[in-house]
């Protein structure tokens, strides 16, 4: 089947069963199912774009250059399956299904690299969640130096499983000099997080830091940015014992005010800020400590602590000192279908 289009062609399209296929002019798909074995390229400056397609399962080599949309305009779900061997976006990567009735599932799960330097939005909508919607993993190497954004649009928050499988020495990692972005999601830690990036913890969002649970034990970098964006956003650190206590490193924080918290597993004594430093410290019995790198110009009188059985959050009732850094920037890049509609000016029908 010829998917060469003629340059702003609409190309209603079933199977292709090449080695490869290279997108090469705009073109916009409405299949189905659609699965392949064929490794994948949407070179620059043109998109590849399927629309009302119940599953997209790609099991070869994906590398976007261009744009990657696929849409749900139909109120269906569009599930979407990535198991080659690698996935590289340096453009933008859009799944959008926010307007469904049924919550679709995004499963990116590579054997060999994952790689990000453009932007990625995952959308689902608020329906009932079945299967876990968001899945980012790779075999044994993953990086992100762009913008990935992940978002459920209401209902409870969705879990996300993002990490690496296999890693050296059987030490699991990820390394995140970007920006993640969460919105309505629960993002369970379950590998270590390396990279001078930041994760941005938007509204119904919680951050799990998983340091020591059921015999694992993972490490976020002292250089990895929290931004609590919103005053429902939450970050919890679960399985702290007093030996990570005393090596554990400190946390970047930004954001932090408006009512959101921080939540630990365990109860602590108190709390103390250090206004010089911007250091707010979580005191524990004995000579143990927590420190979050907050920043400067916190006022000490509306920090506030609460708890109870399962642990103790400290929350700051004023508006943030300062705004995150750059690097956060979660701003979503969502192409509106009609905007693409609009860039094709021809129909053409490609049959097999």
């Amino acid at each position: 089947m010829n998917l060469y289009l003629a340059p702003m062609a609409l190309a209603i399209s079933t199977f292709s069963f090449a080695s490869a296929l290279v997108i090469s002019e705009n073109t916009i798909g409405t299949i189905a199912f659609d699965r392949t074995a064929e490794d994948i390229t949407v070179n620059s400056g043109v998109y590849y774009w399927l629309v009302n397609n119940y599953l997209t399962n790609f099991g070869g080599a994906f590398n976007n250059n261009g744009g990657f949309f696929i849409t749900s305009v139909n109120g269906l779900a569009s599930d979407v399956l990535l198991t080659g061997d690698s996935f590289k976006n340096s453009g933008t990567f859009d799944l959008n299904t926010l307007g469904s009735q049924i919550v679709s599932v995004y499963n990116i799960s590579t054997t060999g690299t994952f790689e990000n330097s453009g932007d990625m939005y995952l959308g689902v909508s608020g329906g009932f969640i079945v299967n876990t919607p968001f899945t980012v993993t790779s075999g044994n190497y993953w990086t992100n130096t762009g913008r990935m954004v992940i978002e459920k649009d209401s209902g409870p928050a969705a879990p996300v499983i993002i990490g690496q499988n296999v890693g050296k020495n059987d030490v699991h990692y990820i390394a995140n000099n970007g920006a993640i972005c969460l919105y309505n999601v629960v993002w369970d830690q379950t590998t270590n997080i390396i990279g001078k990036g930041c994760i941005g913890v938007g509204g119904g969002s919680k951050l799990r830091l998983r340091i020591s649970v059921d015999n694992f034990s993972y490490h976020i970098s002292s250089s990895q940015i929290i931004n609590l964006e919103a005053p429902d956003a939450q970050l919890d650190l679960i399985g702290l014992t007093r030996d990570f206590l005393a090596s554990f490193p400190t946390i970047k924080v930004a954001g932090f005010g408006k009512g959101n918290s921080i939540k630990i597993d365990h109860v602590f004594k108190g709390y103390i800020y250090n206004p010089k430093t911007g250091i707010l410290k979580l005191k524990f019995i004995g000579p143990f400590g927590l420190n979050f790198d907050i920043g400067k110009g916190y006022d000490s009188s509306k920090f506030s602590k609460s708890g109870g059985l399962e642990g103790s959050s400290v929350s700051y009732n004023g508006t943030p000192p300062k705004s995150p850094p750059a690097i956060c920037s979660c701003e979503k890049v969502i192409p509106e279908v009609d905007a693409l509609m609009a860039s094709t000016s021809e129909h053409n029908v490609v049959q097999k």
